[in-house]
């Protein structure tokens, strides 16, 4: 009677569930694979959630980034009006405090541009993300701290109280739009490989 009721409970948990394993004791090899399937699909399914938080990542460093080149723009296009000769002084120094507006607003960018509570552009540090089912499966990011890179440049000093002043600005502007437009172009390649895993995620993995 007891493995009559025992059968009946097996074959009750099989039609309930749908599926024919439901422990060990109905098929040991059996489950032991479904097991090992399912922990692989859901481990496919979470990298694909990482990819995209990634790729979510890279896009906002990339929104910030083209925040600090529009405002690079507009100094540089400064830089070329103040190196005029026939400027007064007063003319230099409207210029010159509109620059000063603008290297604020690069610094709020650099600042407060994050994602989910991590800031983005103020720090070196290296962010890793998990993109496969196994432990060997990861995309690094290396974004930059433009924050020191735009200090380094200068443009933080830079005066254009003098013709010469703004003729040294051009250079150092041009030289920080070169660099942001590398990491820009860094950023998209990666964003792309994002792309191609999820892809081959969505490819590869099992329901």
């Amino acid at each position: 009677m007891n493995k009559i009721n025992r059968s009946i409970h097996t074959a009750q948990e099989r039609i309930a569930s749908g599926k024919r394993i439901n422990s060990a004791k109905d098929d040991a090899s059996g489950l032991a694979i479904a097991q090992r399937l399912t922990s692989m699909s859901e481990g496919l399914l979470a990298a694909t959630r990482n990819a995209n938080d990634a790729i979510s990542m890279v896009q906002t460093a990339e929104s910030g980034m083209s925040g600090i080149t529009e405002n690079l723009q507009r100094m540089r296009e400064l830089s070329i009006q103040a190196a005029n000769g026939t400027l007064s002084d007063a003319d230099r120094g409207y210029i010159q405090s509109e620059v000063n507006a603008l290297k604020d607003e690069i610094n709020r960018v650099v600042d407060t541009t994050s994602f989910g509570g991590r800031k983005l552009l103020n720090t070196d540090e290296t962010l890793n993300f998990q993109v496969g089912s196994e432990a060997g499966d990861t995309v690094s990011v290396e974004i930059g701290n433009m924050g020191e890179q735009m200090q380094s440049l200068g443009i933080g000093a830079i005066d254009l109280s003098s013709a010469e002043g703004a003729n040294n600005a051009i250079g150092v502007i041009d030289q920080a739009l070169e660099d942001i437009a590398s990491t820009q172009a860094e950023l998209g390649a990666v964003q792309n490989r994002f792309e191609s895993t999820i892809n081959n995620l969505a490819s590869s993995n099992i329901s």
